[in-house]
């Protein structure tokens, strides 16, 4: 039989350290969710499954119309209309007109129960209801008929605990039901698996989307849980009484001996007496969340208090460890920029070195021009892109180059901004050879390669001194000003650079600039003057 157990928050195994309070509120809500799920599938799911009809007779004839039941504990039920009185077992409930509203009503539901047996007899009895229609002689009549009804079916079957729990009648009512409690959200779920996660599935009670009452004579040794309808409690239960999304209504002298816990439900109570304790399902989720809440920042300022405490004597000199740490970090990654533009940078050379000394003029007489173009070609990139989709995509002959065109494009389009900034950091290393700092003067600015390299160190330098200037802690906002002149310094000689790349068709007319230009591999070319034009 079902024992109520309340468990307050002192209780053992309600208390659990900070560290472990997520991990034991998560498996809680688990292991609530699992027991109220397992109640959907092992638990009746109304009165009518819970009282066996082992023998039944119907008689209908033109003065009688008489139900006979008995159930597996022996009990008896006998409910008769004829001569005008309709009687329960043998006792009187009132009186009716032969032929009127509640004798044909009751004719009816024997005539619909005639073929069924056992269980599915039961089902159909407990959940009939008379027509609120009916006049209110013949409904209060019925009504009587069906609150005997109700009671008949009130009782559970005593279940021997050294047996294993028959198995449920309708199955697929238990799928049914778990299917349209977990579609409910994760609210919903969590204030199930609150509400039922001390109760037995064995002794519970479980009705979805239907109205029902316990009438005042009968008697539920176990919970029961109502969703989505009206719960009417006159008689007695010996367990909790959980309401979600209903409404429930208390009859003065109704019994519970657990709790009352209801989740955005009306209560209508008109004198219950009430063993355990009103619970607001809703607001005890709140303030479960709220106490995880505290708890979790609680421990969080635990752990970095902890944290301070192992180290009080590194304050400044571990903030400035981190400076340098993020400063040769940046270094170091000007450095592997450089070596990998520089690698690149020599095999353009081999590749097509005069084309890029074509660039190089192009840039040194007519900057201002080649970057305006630049800009206009940056910007005509993607419409390009898209129109030669278009038109390969509506030609049948074009499909197949669309293939080509589609990785092709962006492939060269990089390798041309590539092609313009290596000529224009030529173009800047020259310039910087050409100063005549005494330690540059080992190096000879008029080799391409090693103009250009020269060029790449002059424009990754902004990043290498940004990156030295984080470990100053005064004037470190001088980083940042760095970052920026050098990524603008950058951008322009790409731009720069493509549209000079644009403007001398890849460096295809390479042949009207001065210069030796018929030795594609200009690593050890002529001294050249990049500012001097052919006739």
């Amino acid at each position: 039989m079902y024992r109520y157990r309340h468990m307050g928050p002192d209780a053992p195994g309600r208390g659990v350290t900070p560290s472990g309070f997520r991990g034991a509120a998560q498996r809680r809500w688990h292991t609530g969710l699992g027991a109220g799920l397992l109640l959907l599938f092992w638990a009746p799911a109304g009165s009518s499954q819970q009282h066996q009809v082992v023998s039944s007779r119907i008689e209908v004839s033109d003065e009688e119309a008489s139900l006979f039941l008995e159930f597996a504990n022996g009990e008896t039920l006998t409910i008769g209309f004829a001569d005008g009185i309709a009687r329960l077992n043998g006792e009187s409930l009132g009186q009716y007109t032969p032929g009127g509203a509640s004798d044909r009503a009751w004719r009816g539901l024997l005539g619909s129960m005639e073929s069924l047996l056992g269980e599915p007899l039961a089902r159909g009895l407990d959940e009939w209801s008379p027509d609120p229609e009916l006049p209110e002689a013949d409904l209060n009549l019925l009504r009587r008929v069906e609150e005997a009804l109700d009671a008949a079916f009130a009782a559970p079957v005593q279940v021997p605990r050294s047996q294993d729990p028959p198995p449920v009648a309708g199955e697929g009512e238990g799928v049914a039901q778990a299917i349209a409690i977990l579609g409910r959200g994760a609210d919903f779920l969590q204030a199930w698996a609150t509400a039922v996660e001390d109760m037995d599935p064995g002794e519970v009670v479980v009705r979805i989307g239907e109205d029902y009452t316990i009438p005042a004579d009968a008697s539920v040794d176990g919970s029961v849980v109502h969703v989505d309808g009206l719960l009417q409690v006159r008689g007695h239960v010996r367990g909790n009484v959980v309401v979600m999304n209903g409404a429930l209504a208390l009859a003065a002298g109704s019994r519970i001996d657990g709790d009352m816990r209801t989740l955005d439900s009306e209560v209508a109570d008109a004198g219950v007496v009430l063993g355990g304790e009103r619970v607001d399902l809703r607001r005890r989720l709140q303030q479960r969340e709220e106490r995880l809440h505290n708890r979790l920042r609680d421990e969080a300022l635990a752990q970095v208090q902890v944290q301070r405490r192992s180290r009080p004597s590194q304050g400044r000199v571990s903030t400035y460890f981190y400076r340098v740490q993020d400063a040769a970090q940046g270094v170091l990654g000007t450095v592997v920029a450089f070596v990998v533009l520089g690698a690149l940078t020599l095999l353009l050379s081999v590749l097509g070195g005069h084309r890029v000394r074509s660039v190089v003029g192009e840039l040194s007489s007519n900057p201002m021009g080649s970057t305006l173009v630049g800009f206009a070609g940056g910007y005509a990139v993607l419409p390009i892109f898209l129109l030669g989709v278009a038109a390969l995509t509506v030609t049948v002959i074009g499909i197949p180059a669309l293939l080509i065109w589609v990785p092709l494009f962006p492939v060269v389009v990089c390798l041309a901004f590539f092609a313009g900034f290596v000529g224009a950091a030529e173009n800047v290393g020259r310039w910087v050879l050409g100063l005549g700092v005494g330690w540059l003067d080992r190096f000879d600015a008029d080799q391409p390669f090693t103009a250009r390299l020269a060029g790449l160190a002059t424009l990754l330098l902004p990043f290498a001194a940004g990156s030295i200037f984080i470990a100053v802690p005064v004037i470190d906002w001088v980083s940042g000003i760095l970052f920026v002149a050098g990524a603008l310094a950058c951008l322009v000689s790409a731009v720069a650079g493509f549209g000079a790349v644009l403007i001398t068709r890849g460096g295809s007319a390479g042949a009207r600039w001065s210069g030796s230009f018929a030795n594609d591999d200009d690593l050890g070319a002529e001294e050249w003057s990049s500012g001097e034009k052919a006739p």
